[in-house]
């Protein structure tokens, strides 16, 4: 991340990120759904720094408790969308799982070589609150808040909606399109140079490989 007196999390232009210091870790998402093998999933970490004793070897395992959970696209509490803001930090992992319908947050800034779960939002929770299931994948946005993306709803049928969490509170409003509901949602992006003004501007992938822009009314 940039180095910079008054600067939040991440880098002000892709450019600059390809100028920044090298990484020195990466977390990976291990899956053993049709594995055959029953063990929870796990967050992999990896060194990555050239000329380490362990390059390119995991160094740390963190299982979740639970099975079956299929952990999918991950994603930070915070990241350049927040790049002006330097009351934020990036020190949360969500873990998204797409089976079960859990959330993992991973607190990855307290020790960044062996990150523990901090917290797990239960399947009921977005049942419930959001009428929604199958999380997809989670990104940052300017306003210190999470949206994920989702698949479907409790029943099984196909659901394409957002959901926006507070970094600390979880799960605080849903986002649909502004647009007749489509069926499936998966990898979702927003706009580098509107993450600021995302409320007004949001661009949103669908798995309809659809570039959709509208507004929101929260």
């Amino acid at each position: 991340m940039a180095k910079c007196e008054g600067c939040g999390p991440g880098y002000r232009t892709p450019l600059d990120a390809m100028k920044g210091a090298q990484e020195e870790i990466v977390y990976v998402p291990c899956i053993y759904r049709n594995t055959g093998i029953e063990k929870p999933d796990y967050l992999a970490t990896v060194d990555v720094l050239p000329g380490s004793l362990t390059y390119c070897q995991v160094i740390h395992r963190l299982p979740v408790p639970n099975l079956r959970d299929e952990l999918h696209h991950s994603g930070w509490n915070a990241c350049s969308s927040c790049f002006g803001d330097s009351s934020r930090k990036r020190d949360k992992l969500i873990l998204p799982a797409l089976i079960s319908s859990r959330i993992y947050v991973v607190d990855v800034g307290t020790a960044p070589r062996t990150p523990t779960i901090h917290k797990i939002v239960e399947p009921t929770e977005l049942f419930w609150k959001c009428n929604l299931a199958n999380p997809h994948t989670s990104h940052c946005l300017a306003t210190g808040e999470v949206m994920i993306s989702t698949m479907g709803d409790p029943a099984g049928n196909g659901k394409g909606e957002q959901q926006l969490h507070g970094v600390q509170t979880l799960i605080t409003h849903i986002w649909s399109f502004n647009m007749p509901s489509v069926d499936l949602t998966g990898d979702l992006s927003v706009q580098s140079d509107k993450a600021a003004d995302f409320k007004d501007n949001p661009y949103i992938h669908t798995l309809a490989c659809t570039l959709v822009l509208s507004s929101l009314d929260m």
